[in-house]
Formats: structure tokens, C-alpha cells, sequence
């Protein structure tokens, strides 16, 4: 175990050297504005800096000011870095956000990996598979990607879900939190975190009280988000209005022929979509997909069905690259991408292993001892999984749950030291 002091600063010069080297030599953007993020970001970044407004749109051949979009979280948090520190650079933005995330970084790096009571070779092999993966690296120091915010959330939260020595009084804090910046960060994590909460509840009596404080949080955090929305969108409402746009996207007459290897915003650009005139809200906006896809689902039932196994080999089992724009053929295959695919094969091994064995665990004479990681690793991939199954899922989505996995891994190795004492 290496000392809490050389591991600090190591993982900031992963983090903030990485940022400077991401950006300065990799992405070339250090001097871009943050108005310029993708995603919408920057739109909706620019309109709180300058006008105070949430709200953007998305894209330049719909007329429609979206107010309820995306979660609110990571505009805001880019808007104020730049609004506090004077700067509209992305490179200096992203130093900053990652220095803050340095804070889940670190704890989890330190508990997790350094002070596991395993042998010192599985840490360094942990560690440095981890902080070497291409894509980790690429995404998750990035500021306009909701996955590079989702990832160390994840991390150190996961950590203290499978965690089973009692908690100090920053772990306990940081276990009631969390969940609610998971929400704040995707809001699928409204459904997934009350599961996975029941199944801790279940298999771990220990943690009943700071479950019960992390999922009031959760639902003040929920009604605050509800209560956003109607200020700014005339609408209490949980939903997002790009939610049966996105289901559309991965489920309409060129979703075959596109999908997984190019992006479903190529759609965008062609202005595939033909949005009446009629509608002139984002609400109508969304009203107006669901039921484009509601009559796609009961026109073409076989379509969907010969695309689900698609569908589920990229989310479950793919390692290839995906989601490029047409022209950009030949980046699939440079060594980047090629050293990107060995990692992302290591990973799925590691996922496919972790959930046969913690399955197999389950049946056996000793599940008493195996049930509470089991059946939360299996629900934690199963629910993360679903909603991308269903509508579309790329390379970028699957992320955010390679860090749960090793340290899933790590708390296997753990146990089975312990039993042999």
C-alpha cells in the first residue's frame, strides 16, 4: 500500500495532467469556448452565463426552445466554473471540474483499490488496468460528456455499496449524497438507485439508517427537479422532453441500416425527423415522438424484433468501436482504437465472469456468504443495461459501470482470501 500522500498526488497528475494533454494535444480544443460544447451543452451554458436562461436548442433546423431537456446539474456546474473563475476556456473548465472531482476520485482510488486487504500485485494490476484504459481516459476527463461526471459518482458509491466494514463519518455522508448526484448527473438513476437501495436493504442491515437518509435526499432532490421544471418549462414533471425523441431515434425505418457503427444524430443533419409546423413547444415536441414511436412499435413488430439481438450484443457483448459519422471509416482502425478494443475485451471478460460467477454463487451450498454482492453487481448491470437495450446504447454508455466491475472483481479476490484464513 502506498502512502495516502504520494496517492493524492498521483491521481491529480492523472487527472490534471491528463486534462492538459487531452485537450492541448489530443482533442486540440484548449482553446474552444465552452459555448461551443457539444451535446447542447454549450448552448445551454452560454444562455446562463449571458442570459440567466436554462434553456437551448437542439438543433439548428428546429425552432424550439427546450427548458427541460437535460438534468440541469452539469450546465450549471460548467456555467458557475466559468462564471467564478473568469474563464470561457474548456481546458481551464475541465481543470477545474476535475479538481473538484478529484474528491471521489481519490477516496475511491484509496479505499477501493489501495487499502483492500488483497495481495499488492492484483492492486497494482487493478490500478493500472484502470487508470490505462483508453476510453476511461478519453471520456471521463472530458466536461461535455454526462458520463464523465457519472464515473467517478459511481465509483466511490459502489465501492461503499459493496463496502462491509462499518462506515467513518465521511462515508456515511458520502453514502447519502451520492445517489442524489447520480440523479442529477442521468435520471435513470431515479429507478435504479431505490431498486439497488432495496436489495442493500435486503442484504445489508447495516446501512438501513443512511438508506433511508440517501432516499429522502433522493426525493427532495427529485421534487426540487420537478419544481425546476415547472418554473422553467410550465410542467411539475420528472420527464425530460427529449425522452420519446431519443426512444424514436432507436427505433424508426433507418435505425437497421445505421446502427451501432455511426451515430443516430446523422438523422439530425438529414433532417430525417420532419417536425410539422404545428408544433411549437417542446412539450408538443415530445408528444409529437411518442407517438411517431408508439405507432413505429405496432406497425413494425418484426423490424423491432430482428434489431433486439443487435441491440443486445452492443450493449451486453460488443468491443468494437461505434457510433462515428460517415468519412470516419479509417479512425475505427488506428492503433488508438485498436488498444481501446484489447481493454474493452479485458473488461468484458471481467463483466461476463463477475456475473456468471456471482450467479453460480447464488445456487451454491455458500450463497448466505455471496447473496448481497450478487445480487447487487447482477442488478446494477441489468438496470443500467435495460433502458439502452431498449432505445440505443454506444461504446460511451457502458463506462461509467468498468470501474463497479473491478472493484466487484476486487471484493471477489477479497473474499476468497478470507475464507481461506
Amino acid at each position: 500500500m502506498i502512502s495516502k500522500a504520494k496517492l493524492v498526488l498521483l491521481t491529480l497528475i492523472y487527472l490534471l495532467g491528463g486534462s492538459i494533454f487531452l485537450h492541448l494535444f489530443y482533442l486540440k480544443d484548449w482553446n474552444h469556448s465552452i459555448f461551443e460544447i457539444a451535446f447542447n451543452f454549450g448552448d445551454v451554458v452560454e444562455n446562463i452565463i449571458n442570459h440567466n436562461k436554462f434553456e437551448g436548442k437542439y438543433a439548428d433546423n428546429i425552432d424550439i426552445d427546450f427548458r427541460a431537456h437535460r438534468l440541469p446539474a452539469i450546465p450549471y456546474l460548467i456555467a458557475y466554473l466559468s462564471k467564478i473563475f473568469c474563464t470561457q476556456k474548456i481546458l481551464f473548465v475541465a481543470l477545474l471540474k476535475n479538481l473538484i472531482f478529484s474528491l471521489l476520485w481519490i477516496p475511491f482510488l484509496h479505499e477501493g483499490i489501495n487499502k483492500r486487504s488483497i495481495k499488492p500485485i492484483y492492486k497494482v494490476i487493478i490500478a493500472g488496468f484502470l487508470l490505462s484504459f483508453p476510453q476511461l481516459f478519453l471520456h471521463g476527463l472530458q466536461i461535455d460528456l454526462e458520463e464523465a461526471y457519472i464515473i467517478p459518482i459511481l465509483a466511490y458509491y459502489w465501492f461503499l455499496v459493496i463496502h462491509d466494514k462499518p462506515f467513518t463519518k465521511w462515508q456515511q455522508a458520502y453514502f447519502i449524497v451520492l445517489p442524489s448526484l447520480l440523479f442529477f448527473s442521468k435520471n435513470t438513476f431515479l429507478y435504479i438507485i431505490p431498486i439497488l437501495s432495496v436489495i442493500i436493504f435486503i442484504t445489508d442491515r447495516k446501512k438501513t439508517k443512511l438508506i433511508i437518509a440517501s432516499l429522502l435526499l433522493l426525493v427532495i432532490s427529485a421534487y426540487s427537479l420537478a419544481s425546476f421544471n415547472q418554473k422553467n418549462s410550465g410542467r411539475f414533471t420528472l420527464k425530460y422532453s427529449l425522452e420519446w425523441f431519443n426512444i424514436y431515434k432507436g427505433n424508426n425505418e433507418r435505425t437497421a441500416a445505421i446502427y451501432p457503427k455511426y451515430s443516430l444524430d446523422i438523422l439530425d443533419f438529414e433532417d430525417y425527423y420532419k417536425i410539422p409546423d404545428s408544433v411549437k413547444t417542446e412539450w408538443e415536441f415530445n408528444e409529437f415522438f411518442k407517438e411517431k414511436t408508439i405507432t413505429y412499435f405496432e406497425n413494425h413488430q418484426k423490424e423491432i424484433l430482428e434489431l433486439l439481438p443487435t441491440k443486445i450484443l452492443t450493449i451486453w457483448f460488443d468491443i468494437r468501436p461505434n457510433g462515428i459519422f460517415p468519412g470516419f471509416e479509417k479512425t475505427l482502425i488506428t492503433p488508438l482504437k485498436i488498444l481501446g478494443m484489447t481493454y474493452m475485451l479485458i473488461f468484458r471478460i471481467l463483466q461476463w465472469f463477475c456475473l456468471i460467477y456471482l450467479f453460480l454463487m447464488l445456487l451454491g451450498r455458500n450463497r448466505k456468504y455471496h447473496v448481497s454482492l450478487s445480487l447487487k453487481y447482477i442488478s446494477l448491470i441489468g438496470l443500467y443495461f435495460i433502458p439502452y437495450t431498449i432505445a440505443f446504447g454506444f461504446e460511451r454508455h457502458l463506462l461509467p459501470v468498468i470501474i463497479p466491475t473491478l472493484l466487484t472483481l476486487l471484493k471477489i479476490i477479497e473474499d476468497k482470501q478470507a475464507l481461506k484464513i
